[in-house]
């Protein structure tokens, strides 16, 4: 396959692959660890800068882009190094775990009746499973 078509093609199959399956909850997903990487920067970063949030900040938002550019493509250069085809399992699994495209749909739909039933404490608990801040004060 020609690496040009190979990206493409590996992000329609994986957001095929979300479609069908969407993210199964067992299955440890990038954003999880995304969540406890900035929790964990956050507090040191706190320590480290305390009268400097802004710049604290910005180091945990170029840190983490950067770290997670770099993890993604060693992953990936390395399952190509090993075997074209299993590079392009690699990627079509990655863009899998990135689209999310399947399970952010059934969260805002839920969101969604809750807010029509009227529940508010419901549609709350259902944004918790879409935004990484605390929803208990949201009106």
């Amino acid at each position: 396959m020609n690496l040009t078509l190979l990206f493409p093609a590996a992000s329609a199959c994986g957001f095929l692959l979300d479609l069908v399956i969407g993210d199964p909850r067992w299955l440890p997903h990038p954003v999880r660890g995304m969540g406890w990487a900035i929790t964990a920067g956050e507090r040191w970063l706190r320590r480290v800068l305390p009268e400097r949030e802004r710049l604290a900040g910005a180091v945990l938002a170029v840190t983490l882009v950067l770290l997670t550019v770099v993890f993604t493509g060693a992953v990936v250069w390395v399952a190509f190094w090993a075997h074209r085809w299993m590079g392009f399992a690699v990627c079509v699994l990655i863009s899998w775990q990135c689209i999310a495209a399947r399970d952010l749909a059934v969260a805002a739909l839920t969101v969604r009746r809750a807010l029509y039933d009227g529940d508010l404490c419901a549609a709350r608990r259902a944004v918790s499973m879409i935004v990484g801040r605390d929803t208990d004060a949201l009106d």
